[in-house]
């Protein structure tokens, strides 16, 4: 069975995460991150910035604080510390792709009309597509602005940044924008199919009530 390469958009909490799950499912994760540590937004806060959630409670489910934090709310240098702990631990850090800011993404290799037949996103619901059907083309600039594009059969799915992970990332489905449309639009029709019924019934109960009031 191919090795699915998965490209993820940010060494942030979420990032990460998906990362580890991708992994330990014999996936090869690639995380390009634009910043030069990992952290997401964490990186990009003030030091002043401390957790508003109680520590137990903003923590990997398989990875506990170290002993000796101890503070209920940590700082911005044990948070950032902690989610570098967690990269190191589950071999993470070795996918991250640092200075590499995602511009842009496209799918190429299906045909306009079979993308729009399609019920679901890779015509079958599964995250990774049906087999050879398209690849992700990413367009990737590194720190010094230079633009490169990567193909490499990416036949997978991209996290965005700020988009939920599922732990399980196999499981991913996600619609077709054009059959989406498509539904939407029939939705639309039968719901103004359905006003038109509402209005129809409301007049002949107004006039069955001019009729008994007479």
């Amino acid at each position: 069975m191919e090795t699915k390469r998965v490209a993820i958009i940010g060494a942030g909490v979420s990032g990460l995460a998906a990362c580890k799950h991708l992994l330990e499912r014999g996936c090869r994760p690639v995380v390009f991150e634009a910043g030069t540590v990992v952290g997401g937004v964490w990186a990009r806060v003030p030091d002043s910035t401390a957790l508003h959630t109680p520590r137990p409670m903003y923590q990997y489910s398989d990875f506990p604080w170290p002993d000796t934090v101890t503070e209920v709310f940590p700082d911005h240098r044990q948070v950032m510390s902690y989610l570098d702990a967690y990269a190191r631990h589950f071999g993470v850090l070795d996918c991250v792709r640092f200075g590499r800011r995602v511009l842009g993404m496209e799918y190429h290799g299906v045909a306009e009309d079979d993308v729009a037949a399609w019920e679901e996103w890779g015509g079958n619901g599964q995250a990774f597509g049906c087999a050879g059907a398209g690849e992700w083309r990413l367009k990737v600039a590194d720190a010094e602005g230079r633009i490169e594009a990567l193909v490499d059969g990416m036949a997978s799915q991209l996290r965005l940044q700020g988009a939920s992970v599922p732990e399980v990332a196999s499981s991913l489905a996600c619609w077709n924008p054009v059959s989406l449309q498509r539904r939407v639009s029939k939705l639309e029709a039968t719901n103004a199919g359905m006003t038109r019924q509402i209005s129809t019934l409301e007049e002949k109960h107004s006039r069955d009530q001019a009729e008994l009031v007479q």
